[in-house]
């Protein structure tokens, strides 16, 4: 699967639908799983990454309620869908409802997953994210990069 990668600015057309970068269309061939992202956007994974973040949060113990809440959230939000002949997915209205996306949308691929936003949104949302970011975030995510098994012709 490609990385999905770089932030596009698009319009919803009336019926909903989102053209997508054409190097994303590969990815979601097979199709796309939309849900409600925590901050505020939609969140879209291939196939393939649906199963795996599906197992990760059904994997949270019935008796923790944190975990039963966001369950909740991603599965009880979440929707199907295909591309159509012209690379183009259809949000369906009550997840546009639900974050608050009208009519200018921006895709961002985050590696494995793609979100899409409200424009208006993002310029609200970004100074916040950046403000957020901390260096012990990098420094994480660098010791678990350290830690992964390397990848096949990597070394």
């Amino acid at each position: 699967m490609a990385e999905l990668l770089g932030t596009h600015s698009y319009q919803l057309d009336p019926k909903g639908r989102v053209s997508l970068p054409a190097r994303f269309r590969e990815t979601f061939a097979d199709g796309a799983w939309l849900t409600i992202g925590q901050d505020g956007c939609l969140y879209v994974f291939p196939s393939a990454e649906w199963q795996r973040r599906s197992d990760e949060v059904a994997a949270f113990p019935l008796s923790d309620m944190a975990g039963r809440a966001y369950g909740r959230l991603f599965f009880g939000s979440s929707d199907e869908a295909k591309l159509d002949g012209q690379g183009r997915l259809t949000i369906p209205q009550r997840l546009r409802d639900r974050v608050g996306i009208r009519k200018d949308v921006v895709v961002l691929g985050v590696r494995d997953r793609m979100e899409i936003w409200d424009r208006p949104a993002t310029n609200v949302t970004r100074p916040r994210t950046r403000a957020r970011i901390r260096p012990e975030h990098w420094n994480r995510a660098r010791a678990r990069a350290d830690r992964r098994p390397p990848i096949e012709g990597e070394r």
